[in-house]
């Protein structure tokens, strides 16, 4: 299966009205990602940023991003579709152990979101080079990973880390100052208490 079918409904969003929009986000929510291709990908940068402590069972900060068309959404939109893994200051190498996640990711019902402190022009031609089939955010500013407490001292650049937001919006795990070597689905499914697909598959075979 392939990993494009959220990014064609978020670009949907930028396109279409939203009687269009059912039919789409409706194979999102099935996880149906086999019969589409993408359209447009989300190129996102957030406004009214605001520095706050998330923590266990906080609501996550519904920031706001925009699409390539210029219109603006905000992360309760995502989550409508699926629990989201926001992976902040992921390095290439990290992006390709991402992608090669996608679609377990998405199998569980989790949407990989991945935030680069690059300006919009330089994170669309990474994600293009790189095949990625998973939503990208450009927040060259800091803007979202203020929200998340990762701006601060010594450095005013953002930091890199994790956080897993639940489809009710409360943040159920993260990690701050460090990204996961590899084993992205493991983590999503440890914290959200949900079987892996290698369970499933252990599962099955019995």
């Amino acid at each position: 299966m392939k990993c494009h079918s959220i990014l064609l409904a978020v670009g949907l969003l930028a396109a279409t009205s939203s009687q269009c929009l059912s039919d789409p986000f409706n194979r999102i929510s099935r996880m149906s990602l086999e019969d589409t291709r993408p359209v447009e990908r989300p190129w996102l940068n957030a406004a009214e940023p605001g520095p706050s402590i998330v923590q266990l069972g906080d609501q996550a900060p519904d920031f706001s991003y925009q699409a390539e068309s210029g219109q603006w959404f905000k992360l309760h939109q995502l989550l409508q579709h699926g629990s989201v893994m926001l992976v902040f200051g992921p390095t290439e190498s990290e992006l390709l152990i991402m992608e090669s996640e996608c679609d377990s990711l998405y199998n569980v019902g989790v949407i990989p979101v991945a935030v680069l402190d690059r300006r919009t022009s330089s994170a669309v031609a990474m994600a293009h080079r790189l095949g990625l089939g998973f939503p990208v955010i450009a927040d060259p500013q800091g803007s979202i990973a203020s929200q998340f407490n990762l701006v601060g001292p010594p450095t005013v650049r953002a930091a890199p880390g994790w956080f897993i937001v639940d489809r009710a919006g409360r943040v159920r795990g993260f990690e701050r100052r460090r990204l996961p070597d590899g084993g992205f689905t493991r983590i999503a499914c440890d914290v959200l208490a949900i079987p892996s697909p290698d369970a499933t598959v252990m599962s099955g075979g019995r």
